[in-house]
């Protein structure tokens, strides 16, 4: 269950231009690990690189729900975390902006194939 922060930084780098590396990506503080869950699935969704929803001017049970249906739109799973049960039990745990959820939840959406899951985001909004 350990994370490959390598990899999570390569994906972050090549794929969504961020100039992160393995210090920084563990240094964010957790409204800024859930800005940035945000932003990935906001650019999966075609908005522009850094343009997606503030999560500071949006209510947090908006920023939540708004996540989880993206998350769900991708058939991620919040259960393949580790000590996740319930759907509850990860809102809970991303609100409180736990690094190690937000970081395996950013795993599954850049360490897979992210061509595939543009395009699952793109087909998402037909459905």
């Amino acid at each position: 269950m350990a994370i490959n922060l390598q990899d999570l930084v390569k994906g972050l780098q090549n794929h969504f231009q961020r100039d992160v590396d393995p210090i920084t990506l563990e240094g964010l503080s957790e409204q800024q690990l859930i800005q940035l869950l945000s932003d990935v699935l906001a650019e999966y969704e075609g908005a522009e690189a850094n343009q997606g929803p503030d999560i500071h001017y949006e209510n947090q049970d908006v920023t939540v729900a708004r996540i989880m249906k993206s998350l769900n739109d991708f058939g991620f799973d919040p259960k393949c975390i580790k000590d996740v049960e319930t759907q509850e039990d990860f809102s809970t745990r991303l609100v409180s902006g736990e690094s190690y959820l937000i970081f395996k939840t950013l795993e599954f959406l850049i360490c897979n194939n992210v061509e595939k899951m543009k395009q699952r985001a793109y087909l998402a909004k037909f459905m």
